[in-house]
């Protein structure tokens, strides 16, 4: 499941696959996106998109260079 979550003090959008932990690897993957990995996989498991209300209103388009595949969960019987 794909969860979003904002802190506004710092500004930043988190976009989470998982929760983040300790020893996920952090790099900077464009302009104020961070992508977090697990460090044994290499998969991307979070995105923080850095000044995101900022950049939001200043009319600014946000590309996160990465691929997605969507689709909807099952409901819960």
């Amino acid at each position: 499941m794909l969860t979003l979550d904002y802190d506004a003090v710092g500004d930043i959008l988190y976009v989470n696959v998982v929760a983040p932990y300790a020893s996920q690897e952090s790099d900077m993957v464009s302009d104020y996106v961070v992508a977090r990995s697990n460090p044994e996989t290499g998969h991307i498991e979070n995105l923080e998109i850095l000044f995101f209300l900022e950049r939001v209103r200043k009319g600014e388009k946000i590309d996160l260079p990465v691929s997605a595949e969507m689709n909807l969960l099952a409901e819960a019987s």
